[in-house]
């Protein structure tokens, strides 16, 4: 039933099964809340309630990250967007190399970027990759979508190259798109150089 309301868009359908189960004390795991947000993501990007929705799962993966030793502090400014909603049920202590949960801020990421909100877009990537979720080709194309809308020039070209050095991993591939949004990011700022010279990158990078 929850990906039904995903499909359809239906956020508010999705919100109120989770509510249900929390008062008959079921919990969810992380697919659970990826699906829902989904659903925000679907409806046009329901921002803060997708943010909420992602909040029981940062907040699970940030305590166990405090658990071990030597693990920096993450920005997580972004949950500050966090609408209220009803009561959520219980989580399933998902890990953090837990697939769910970066499914659940990819489609928090799309949210963002659809409503405007490109920095919380960025912030939540920035977390994911610092806590080891290991962002996919799909996650940095959002990322560098959200470079564009902002007009974050150095960022995207950072990002790019990540992706080019292999260092964002090894589900990650560099495409097209990802090039045009980095350009677009620099024309955005009237960094035309530094977008002629992504052009230029682009045969070399056999795309």
């Amino acid at each position: 039933m929850m990906r039904a309301c995903a499909a359809a868009g239906q956020h508010e359908a999705a919100v109120q099964l989770l509510s249900a189960m929390a008062e008959r004390g079921v919990a969810a795991d992380s697919r659970s809340l990826a699906t829902a947000i989904s659903a925000c993501e679907r409806q046009g990007g329901c921002t803060r309630e997708a943010i909420a929705l992602l909040q029981p799962l940062v907040r699970a993966v940030e305590a166990e990250a405090e658990a071990e030793a030597e693990v920096e502090a993450v920005d997580t400014a972004f949950l500050a967007l966090a609408a209220t909603l009803g009561p959520l049920p219980a989580l399933l202590p998902p890990g953090s190399r837990d697939k769910g949960v970066l499914i659940a801020c990819t489609s928090a990421m799309n949210a963002c970027q659809k409503g405007g909100e490109w920095r919380a877009a960025l912030q939540i990537f920035t977390w994911a990759r610092a806590r080891g979720l290991q962002p996919d080709s799909f996650c940095y194309g959002i990322a560098l979508n959200a470079c564009r809308s902002g007009g974050a020039a150095q960022q995207a070209v950072e990002l790019l190259q990540a992706v080019l050095k292999g260092s964002g991993g090894q589900a990650v591939r560099v495409d097209g798109q990802m090039f045009v949004s980095a350009m677009w990011a620099c024309l955005r700022v009237d960094e035309w150089e530094r977008a002629l010279e992504l052009f230029e990158e682009i045969g070399r990078a056999h795309v």
